[in-house]
């Protein structure tokens, strides 16, 4: 039996995994409305938003992977480096 450490582990990862594609779906819906040019007045800063939250959820589920012991490659680390400085540099 997974111990409570364990649980509460898989708990979080769940919850980045869920939270990452919950962003990329948001993101995916306003470019989508882009592309067909579908574009009120806050569109454009909504599409910027998007594409933080998903910079943001993504930085999160590989915190939360490497947490759990991932090893993540050097291009990777790479783009972890790049997502938290953009970040950084956002304010978000």
């Amino acid at each position: 039996m997974p111990s409570r450490t364990e649980l509460d582990a898989e708990a979080r990862l769940h919850r980045a995994v869920w939270a990452f594609h919950d962003a990329l779906q948001r993101r995916d819906g306003v470019e989508a409305r882009l592309r067909r040019g579908d574009v009120d007045v806050d569109l454009r800063d909504r599409s910027l938003r998007a594409a933080d939250a998903v910079t943001s959820a993504r930085l999160s589920l590989y915190r939360a992977l490497v947490a759990q012991g991932w090893t993540p490659p050097s291009s990777v680390l790479r783009h972890i480096d790049l997502d938290a400085a953009l970040l950084r540099e956002e304010g978000a």
